[in-house]
């Protein structure tokens, strides 16, 4: 299996539509279509909770210092060939 069709697979099993699988192939291409926030049902009570805090929530309890809380910032096609080249093994 080819690199990009690798990480296409875990980027469409966290959910992300990619461009490789589309007629005209975007292969370092990544979007998120789903809505933003989504509401959960806690305790008998609505809240409305950003998809990503249980992430920000789990790295914060597991020692990762994050300086800014800001979910929605746009990720550069580098800094995500940096995040998949850590998953995969890279170090520096």
């Amino acid at each position: 299996m080819k690199l990009f069709d690798q990480i296409g697979k875990i980027g469409q099993n966290l959910g992300l539509t990619w461009g490789g699988s589309w007629k005209i192939k975007d292969l370092t291409h990544f979007q998120y279509d789903s809505k933003i926030e989504e509401v959960t049902k806690l305790e008998g009570k609505i809240t409305n909770e950003h998809w990503a805090d249980k992430y920000y929530t789990y790295l914060i309890n597991n020692g990762v210092e994050i300086q800014e809380k800001r979910f929605d910032d746009k990720a550069s096609r580098g800094e995500m060939f940096k995040i998949i080249a850590i998953l995969k093994g890279y170090k520096e």
